[in-house]
């Protein structure tokens, strides 16, 4: 048998009531931040919430939009393939008319 000294648990220490403390508002500290933490995450959870519905309803209602778009893209691309050399002509024209408006755009702000 050992010979180490009884401790008496009824009288605390300076450094023990002191490390109770520091625990307790450790405690504390930690439980507070938890709670944020929580907090924090359920408000991210609603504003992802509303965005994605948000994000939907804006895909359904330019769902016609974007099909009206592809069908005068498929057109163009057909109009290409039929009429190739007018097809290229007006397509300079337009770069021809977006250079000269450029330049007069460049021109009156100098």
């Amino acid at each position: 048998m050992s010979s180490t000294p009884a401790i008496n648990s009824t009288s605390a220490t300076p450094n023990s009531t002191a490390g109770a403390t520091i625990t307790n508002v450790a405690d504390r500290v930690a439980r507070s931040a938890d709670s944020a933490l929580h907090t924090t995450q359920a408000a991210t959870n609603k504003a992802f919430d509303r965005l994605s519905g948000k994000v939907e309803s804006l895909r359904v209602s330019a769902h016609p939009l974007v099909d009206k778009v592809a069908a005068r893209a498929d057109q163009a691309g057909l109009y290409v393939q039929d009429q190739p050399v007018k097809s290229l002509l007006i397509a300079a024209a337009a770069g021809a008319a977006l250079i000269t408006l450029l330049s007069w755009v460049t021109r009156s702000r100098r």
